[in-house]
């Protein structure tokens, strides 16, 4: 490639938007101004319970479930059936060790399936139908995408294990009051209503928030039934105070705070021209970095103040300068040179 052109490229390539802004909201403001704000700003922005959800679905990455389905399902089908129950085995023993998606959670189903239609001792079958029903904690229906792979005595019997199941009442919204976020197993659940009904298990619990500290155990049901969950706020102090706590927030992390901390009305509240603030912080050294926004006629406009912009203008400039006097004598030596390099 041509030095100019790859200057150029570069350039261009390192001006591009970064990732997207992440906010964090302190402990003072309603949930429904933090998220009407977000939605104002687009989708360049997002709450820091989202960020932690997606980080949460890039870890299970590794644990290369598919290239285990795959290996388990050629060998299944190749009539190595003990090989395959080995890797079937070693699927279901993840069931708790990470917050799988739909698509993950499948897998893991079926391997449990797998195993017990495989199974001879009838109790071992059993108890292989019970771990795969509270794995799901729903009912494994007609519309299951595997539900013609396996026999229906085996799933009848899963129905009638599912029927006779004990449901507890989890609080959600007592025990995890300040996170927006719920997964059970990886699935995550509506927190419309204050309760879910789950069936009495234990299971992998993760809640996750943008004002506090996430929370994950694999834990009973039950055991849950008795605690108060407790987590810390993810800021400390109040208005002008006001910063983030955890030094590993490396992204660019803004705080939606109480815009009553500048004697004016919320921001969800405002009509007409309006300033309110936020803080960013820096990349490399969380340096706080006051940020002014500003309403008018309704029509909002975001100007984000950029640290060392000059700065990095007369870089970008050295920059191109030394690509093209690199390129012009690259130039010549290559005229004076019948030489190709590939």
């Amino acid at each position: 490639m041509n030095p100019l052109k790859y200057f150029i490229f570069y350039l261009i390539f390192a001006s591009q938007p970064s990732q997207s802004d992440i906010w964090v909201k302190d402990i003072k403001s309603p949930f429904f101004g933090f998220t009407s704000h977000l939605t104002s700003l687009g989708s360049n922005h997002i709450s820091y319970g989202k960020h932690l959800l997606s980080l949460k679905r890039e870890e299970t990455k590794k644990f290369q479930l598919k290239d285990l389905i795959l290996q388990a399902q050629e060998h299944y089908l190749s009539g190595e059936i003990q090989l395959a129950l080995e890797v079937f085995e070693k699927i279901t023993s993840l069931s708790h060790s990470a917050d799988w998606d739909k698509e993950q959670r499948r897998m893991i189903l079926y391997s449990f399936l797998r195993r017990s239609q495989s199974e001879k001792d009838i109790p071992k079958k059993q108890a292989l139908l019970l771990l795969a029903s509270q794995f799901t904690m729903s009912k494994f229906t007609k519309d299951h995408p595997d539900y013609n792979l396996f026999p229906p005595p085996l799933l009848q019997k899963l129905e009638e294990i599912q029927n006779q199941q004990t449901l507890l009442s989890l609080p959600l919204k007592k025990l995890f009051p300040h996170h927006e976020i719920i997964l059970i197993n990886g699935k995550r659940v509506s927190l419309k209503n204050k309760t879910i009904q789950v069936p009495e298990s234990s299971y992998r619990i993760t809640a996750l928030s943008s004002s506090h500290t996430s929370w994950t155990r694999v834990v009973p049901i039950s055991y849950l039934m008795t605690q108060s969950i407790k987590t810390n706020p993810l800021t400390l102090g109040y208005c002008k105070t006001l910063k983030v706590k955890s030094e590993w927030m490396k992204n660019n992390i803004k705080i939606f705070y109480n815009k009553d901390c500048e004697n004016q009305k919320p921001l969800w509240k405002q009509k007409g021209y309006k300033e309110s603030f936020s803080k960013t912080f820096d990349n490399k050294n969380y340096k706080e970095v006051l940020t002014k926004t500003s309403y008018k006629n309704k029509q909002k406009k975001f100007n984000f103040l950029k640290k060392d912009t000059s700065t990095w203008l007369i870089v970008g400039g050295a920059l191109l300068t030394t690509g093209i006097l690199l390129s012009l004598t690259i130039d010549n030596k290559t005229s004076s040179s019948s030489k190709i390099f590939y």
